[in-house]
């Protein structure tokens, strides 16, 4: 709260009564310029003191408060403990359910998927000609039908990976969703050995059912063992 004090400023005794008043005036008016605030101009008249009452109203400092750096320490604390315990566990799920992603890609590769990916890795696959390709898409099925020619392929492995992996360039150049390759005996003429399909989505020639394989392979005439 605001204190108030008073105080009396005293006039030199003059000699005539106007000559009194002007000296209150002009004090009164000295001190309300210095903040002061005139409460009473007292003429004592002849016998006693001429004065001016006036107070002033000191207002209380304001007190700066001072920042709580206590406070400012735990709050920081506090975020530091919440952001180690968030990346821990970030980083506990990432490596605990990537192996099993893992897992279950390596569970549904097809056993025919696993033998063409074996005979490629040891490179089976032989030199070819292509006969013809074409695009024979349907309604929201695009697909690709080639027809080749290995003369350099003698084993059955040998014709199997060839067609393979023609059936998987065929499908990635021409970026087709099936690719369908039948490999010949013969440049003309020929009799064919075996056709191999290849759907990265597993879904076929139709595109509608998972048949759980990439490939799929039917041989019309094995070579001799």
């Amino acid at each position: 709260m605001a204190s108030s004090k008073s105080k009396k400023f005293n006039i030199t005794a003059s000699f005539g009564e106007k000559s009194k008043l002007k000296k209150l005036d002009k004090k009164a008016l000295e001190l309300e310029s210095k903040g002061w605030n005139v409460i009473d101009k007292v003429d004592g008249g002849s016998f006693k003191p001429s004065y001016v009452l006036a107070e002033k109203i000191e207002q209380p400092s304001s007190i700066e408060e001072k920042p709580n750096k206590k406070a400012g320490c735990l709050k920081a604390l506090f975020m530091i403990i919440i952001l180690s315990t968030v990346i821990a566990m970030c980083t506990g799920k990432s490596t605990t359910t990537e192996p099993t992603k893992i897992k279950a890609q390596t569970t549904q590769v097809s056993s025919i998927d696993k033998e063409i990916n074996s005979l490629l890795s040891k490179g089976e696959q032989q030199a070819y000609y292509i006969l013809s390709s074409r695009d024979i898409s349907h309604a929201t099925r695009s697909r690709y039908h080639t027809f080749i020619y290995s003369p350099s392929a003698k084993t059955n492995d040998q014709l199997l990976a060839t067609a393979a992996s023609v059936a998987k360039k065929v499908q990635v150049d021409n970026r087709v969703q099936y690719s369908s390759v039948v490999i010949f005996d013969a440049e003309e003429d020929g009799t064919p050995y075996l056709s191999v399909d290849f759907a990265p989505d597993r879904k076929g020639i139709s595109g509608e059912e998972d048949t759980g394989s990439r490939f799929k392979i039917e041989w019309r005439n094995k070579l001799p063992e």
